[in-house]
């Protein structure tokens, strides 16, 4: 007899759940939002090497 473990992710904060930002928090977030938008997000990398070194730039 084979023995099998399963392994389930839990669900930890209901769909429901959100947080509520502070004025400064959406600005900082309609901003970055922005920028993902102009393309001027970095990634997706091949290694964690390049990675830290867009990072470090």
């Amino acid at each position: 007899m084979t023995k099998r473990i399963y392994i389930k992710p839990q669900k930890l904060t209901d769909e429901e759940d959100y947080v509520e930002l502070s004025e400064t928090g959406e600005k900082m977030l309609q901003e970055a939002l922005a920028e993902v938008k102009a393309g001027k997000a970095a990634g997706p990398f091949d290694n964690v090497e390049d990675l830290m070194a867009d990072l470090n730039n």
